[in-house]
């Protein structure tokens, strides 16, 4: 990194405090290398302008910052490291995540890069989701606990899990004297936004367990609400508060993971084995709750895909022999036609196509013998022969005539027969979610709630209302 001119020695005695787990030299020389010329990389092309002193700071910084993660589970590692520890991945990008990668990372493994997207936009719109939060809580009353913010902020180490690196977006109390913890999300666009709102990924509640747990039992705090602000970037910036159920059973679960991974492999420099077979699992009603009702609505989407698929093309075929019968003909004499029938589209296509059998002929005819035996695609050698024996590929004696037919359903908003095909889809989810209920309860499949409520709504501030009223009333009585 001669350009930068960076103090790699200096930056090995500073991780020397920072992960002293980290004992293999050659391991930390090579990430540090690595990490700081992608971050060179990444830094000129995204920020041009910024002078080379000024890119070799930020990395250095950078660095640090890296380092300083690389002895503790931050709440996206435990996120991972719990779904993992289950069975699962996370993906991020096109990358699936485990607990082989977050402690591959922990032990200089792997190279970091300069920065995420959703880094980015938390710096960015931070202050502004924090304040639509609390405008949207107007009724709440919401007031800031500095001291919850400090110790979060400065990291303060918690004794019985050194490993806890817990953040969240705010901690507030309420008038009801609740105390409230926030995480911010800022989705891609507004599809992710609406599916976000309606039912948080489980990794959402693990995040928010593990701060949960942090600052119940290093703080010595009781969270009562966990609140998920969620900005829709395509939607002008619109602002949408889901509670989270969050339980004392899984904060318990991932401190116990936590704990589990911390002291059997980042301690221990060594990767943990993945396995995706599991021979416990043998039957549904042995997975964990959450893995019970996603198995088995992949299972019901699975075989309902199949039966609407054999019924689709049943349907069709009635569909062409009621067109027969009322004579309404598609074929045409051109290459291609498209016709639509109401909802439908019919699309018919005729071509010529070049045809094995009648160059295996062909060939015979020129006096050859068709080579079959040969690593190249079929087509391809025959022709290949054909041509070498001198036949013309344009010969119409090689060539057959085929007709394909498509039907589509219109997707067009602007279709008239939109309103009516949007119902039938309203419908069939409808269906498909009523099916799920049914063999869930059949099979006694637990329903893993994720989504909690908008606390913002005025029913559920007047419910609150009236519950902290009829608790003072409580509190009043003398005996």
């Amino acid at each position: 990194m001669k350009k930068l001119n960076i103090d790699f020695d200096e930056l090995k005695a500073y991780a020397r405090t920072a992960a002293p787990h980290i004992k293999n030299d050659i391991e930390l020389d090579r990430w540090l290398s690595a990490s700081a010329n992608v971050m060179n990389f990444m830094y000129m092309e995204k920020e041009p302008e910024m002078t080379p002193e000024k890119r070799k700071s930020s990395i250095i910084s950078k660095l640090q910052y890296e380092l300083n993660k690389m002895s503790k589970f931050t709440n996206w590692d435990m996120a991972i490291l719990y779904t993992s520890h289950n069975g699962g991945y996370v993906s991020f990008g096109s990358d699936p995540q485990n607990a082989r990668t977050v402690i591959s990372e922990k032990l200089a493994q792997s190279t970091t890069t300069a920065w995420r997207s959703q880094t980015f936009k938390s710096q960015l719109l931070g202050d502004y989701a924090r304040n639509g939060f609390i405008s949207s809580m107007g009724g709440y009353d919401l007031q800031a606990i500095p001291k919850v913010s400090q110790a979060l902020e400065s990291k303060d180490a918690w004794e019985d899990h050194p490993w806890v690196d817990a953040k969240c977006g705010g901690i507030f109390k309420d008038k009801f004297g609740k105390v409230w913890m926030v995480d911010y999300a800022f989705p891609g666009n507004s599809e992710k936004a609406t599916k976000l709102l309606a039912n948080p990924p489980e990794s959402n509640l693990v995040k928010s367990a593990i701060t949960k747990a942090y600052i119940e039992g290093n703080i010595g705090i009781t969270i009562d609400h966990i609140a998920l602000v969620v900005v829709d970037y395509e939607d002008s910036l619109k602002i949408s508060v889901r509670e989270l159920s969050v339980t004392n059973d899984l904060v318990r679960e991932v401190v116990e993971i936590g704990d589990y991974y911390y002291e059997n492999f980042l301690l221990e420099e060594r990767l943990p084995t993945i396995s995706f077979g599991n021979a416990d699992f043998q039957t549904i009603t042995e997975m964990k709750p959450v893995l019970q009702n996603a198995v088995t609505k992949y299972v019901i989407a699975k075989k309902m895909e199949g039966i609407a698929v054999k019924t689709a093309r049943i349907e069709k075929s009635k569909v062409e022999e009621a067109m027969r019968l009322s004579g309404i003909v598609f074929e045409s004499e051109t290459n291609k036609t498209k016709t639509a029938l109401g909802p439908l589209t019919f699309s018919c296509e005729s071509k010529s196509v070049l045809d094995n059998n009648l160059l295996i002929i062909k060939i015979r005819e020129l006096g050859g013998e068709p080579n079959l035996i040969v690593e190249k695609s079929v087509d391809d050698r025959l022709k290949e022969q054909f041509l070498a024996l001198g036949g013309n590929i344009h010969d119409s004696s090689i060539y057959k005539e085929t007709f394909s037919k498509r039907v589509n359903i219109t997707r067009s908003k602007n279709h008239h027969s939109f309103d009516f095909v949007n119902d039938i889809e309203s419908t069939a989810r409808d269906m498909f979610d009523e099916t799920n209920t049914v063999i869930s309860s059949n099979h006694s499949i637990p329903e893993v709630e994720l989504r909690g409520e908008d606390p913002t709504l005025p029913h559920v501030l007047e419910e609150r209302e009236m519950e902290n009223q009829a608790k003072m009333g409580e509190d009043n009585l003398v005996f």
